[in-house]
């Protein structure tokens, strides 16, 4: 029975394997953590009031619409 590391391992040396592996990781981890940044900001943008809301310019319809998104959609 093959295994797909073994399908890996005939064009490639063990190391880079592994190097894609750890690779493969830490871009998901950024990932998550870009997502978690992401949700905290529009809960954070829902907080503010009307006259911070003025200050930078935005309406309580950007926020409403920023915060209707999706985490995973920037």
């Amino acid at each position: 029975m093959a295994f797909a590391s073994d399908f890996l391992m005939c064009n490639r040396s063990p190391v880079s394997v592994g190097a894609d592996r750890a690779g493969w990781l830490m871009r998901h981890i950024l990932m998550l953590s870009a997502w978690a940044d992401r949700a905290r900001q529009r809960r954070a943008l829902l907080a503010l009031d009307a006259r911070a809301l003025r200050d930078l310019g935005l309406s309580s319809a950007d926020v409403a619409g920023e915060a209707a998104k999706p985490f995973w959609r920037g």
